[in-house]
This record gives C-alpha cells, sequence and structure tokens, in this order.
C-alpha cells in the first residue's frame, strides 16, 4: 500500500511536471497563422513594389530615349518578378 500510494504520487508529479512544460513550449510557439498572413501581405507589397518599379522604368524609357531599350527591358524584368510573385500567392497556404 505504502509503495502503491509513492508511486501514485510519483505519477502525479510526473504529469504535473509534464503539463506544466507543454504549457511552456506552447507559450514560445509563435501563431503559425500570423506568420502565413504576415509572409502573405508581404509577398503581396513586393508584387506592388514591382509594378511601380516598371511603372517607373516605362517611364523613364519614354523621357530618355537614349536608355529606352534598357528601361524596357528593366520594366519588363519587374512585371515578370510580380508575375512570379503573383503565381507564388495563389499556392501560398492560407
Amino acid at each position: 500500500m505504502r509503495g502503491d500510494a509513492r508511486r501514485e504520487r510519483h505519477q502525479a508529479e510526473i504529469d504535473r511536471v509534464s503539463a506544466e512544460s507543454e504549457r511552456e513550449q506552447a507559450a514560445v510557439l509563435p501563431d503559425p497563422g500570423r506568420a502565413i498572413e504576415a509572409g502573405r501581405a508581404a509577398m503581396e507589397a513586393l508584387a506592388a513594389r514591382e509594378d511601380e518599379i516598371a511603372d517607373v522604368h516605362e517611364l523613364l524609357a519614354a523621357r530618355r530615349p537614349e536608355q529606352r531599350d534598357e528601361y524596357r527591358r528593366t520594366a519588363e524584368q519587374a512585371r515578370m518578378r510580380a508575375h512570379k510573385v503573383r503565381e507564388d500567392l495563389r499556392t501560398f497556404p492560407g
């Protein structure tokens, strides 16, 4: 009987420590939903900035004919990057 009581107290202590450890770990882990949401917002902002870069370079191409090809090439690259980011967003979780 004494042995049973000791085992029960020992098991209760193990259970208490285990539960406390689980609570501590849960408090440390970040909320994955928030991280996904932040990642999605960052990707959307990146695509928008790439579109702006393309627009600026198209304006520069129109104003500086001697560098038109270079500016248009840069604008097209920015549009392609924006398109790629938007494609990636379609498969992004959330």
